[in-house]
C-alpha cells in the first residue's frame, strides 16, 4: 500500500471530528498530524495523544462524524432577515443556508427519510460520505429488511434521526413476521444454537447501546441480523407422518 504524505492525510482528515484509531480507540482529531519516522512501513500519528491513523497494513483509521460546517452571514442578509424573515419565505435562514438544516450523520445512529417509500437504517460506516454514499442496514418499505450495505444509502434525502422507539417498533414488526413467539425455537445470536422462547409473559427486550433484541431469553436480533427459526415437530406428528410408533 502507499504511503500517503503528510499533505494527502491532512486532506483526507480535513473535515473530520471523531474518529477510531487503528488501535481502536477513540478519539477527536484536532487537525494535527506528524510522520513518526521516514520508513515505507511506518504509521502516520496524530499529535492529540498519539493515536495511529495509517499504516501499510490497515490503510486510515475509520472516521465516526464530521466536523459542523461553519457559515457566515453579511450584515445585508441580518437586515433583511429582520426585516422581511417573517413575511417572505425566502428570507429565511433555512433557504439562506439550507446545508445547515441537513442532519449530520454518525456511525452507529439510526436515522428515517420519507424516501424509497420511507426507510429506517443505522449508519455502520461513513468512509465513502465524500462520493454521496453511506453504508448500512435497515429497512425500507418497498424492499423490506436490508442486510450491511456498503455504499448503499444515498445522502441528501432529507433524513432525521429516528427515536430509540422506532427503532424497537420496526425490529419487533418484523421479528414477528419472522415467526418469534412463546414456544417458537430460534438459533440464538449468543450460543450459535436452537433456543426455546420461553417466560410465563415473555416480551421484547431492546438494549439500543449495543443494538440488540431479546425475546423469552434468546437474542434474536443483533446490529442487523437476525436469528434463524428452527422447525420444529411433535412426537405426535411425526408418528402421524411416519404412520409408525416412535419409542
Amino acid at each position: 500500500m502507499r504511503r500517503p504524505t503528510l499533505e494527502e492525510v491532512k486532506e483526507y482528515f480535513k473535515d473530520a471530528e471523531k474518529c477510531i484509531s487503528l488501535q481502536g480507540r477513540k478519539f477527536t482529531n484536532n487537525g494535527k498530524f506528524n510522520h513518526p519516522g521516514n520508513k515505507e512501513d511506518n504509521a502516520i500519528y496524530a499529535k492529540n495523544g498519539g493515536y495511529e491513523i495509517w499504516n501499510a497494513c490497515q490503510g486510515y483509521a475509520k472516521i465516526l462524524s464530521y466536523k459542523t460546517p461553519q457559515y457566515t452571514i453579511t450584515k445585508e442578509q441580518i437586515i433583511n432577515l429582520n426585516k422581511y424573515g417573517n413575511l417572505f419565505t425566502s428570507n429565511s435562514p433555512k433557504d439562506m443556508f439550507p446545508d445547515a438544516f441537513k442532519t449530520e450523520l454518525e456511525v452507529g445512529k439510526w436515522y428515517k427519510t420519507p424516501y424509497c417509500g420511507g426507510a429506517l437504517f443505522c449508519v455502520t460506516d461513513l468512509d465513502n460520505i465524500k462520493n454521496g454514499h453511506i453504508s448500512g442496514y435497515g429497512t425500507e418499505v418497498s424492499y423490506g429488511w436490508q442486510g450491511l450495505k456498503k455504499d448503499y444509502w444515498y445522502l441528501d434525502k432529507g433524513y432525521t434521526e429516528a427515536t430509540q422507539e422506532e427503532v424497537k417498533e420496526a425490529l419487533i414488526s418484523e421479528l414477528i413476521r419472522l415467526g418469534v413467539k412463546k414456544g417458537a425455537y430460534f438459533n440464538c445470536l449468543c450460543r450459535k444454537s436452537p433456543l426455546e422462547c420461553f417466560g410465563v409473559n415473555p416480551d421484547f427486550v431492546y438494549n439500543s447501546i449495543e443494538d440488540i433484541m431479546h425475546f423469552g431469553g434468546v437474542k434474536v436480533y443483533e446490529k442487523g441480523v437476525f436469528a434463524e427459526r428452527v422447525n420444529t415437530i411433535t412426537k405426535e406428528e411425526a408418528e402421524r407422518q411416519l404412520n409408525a410408533k416412535i419409542i
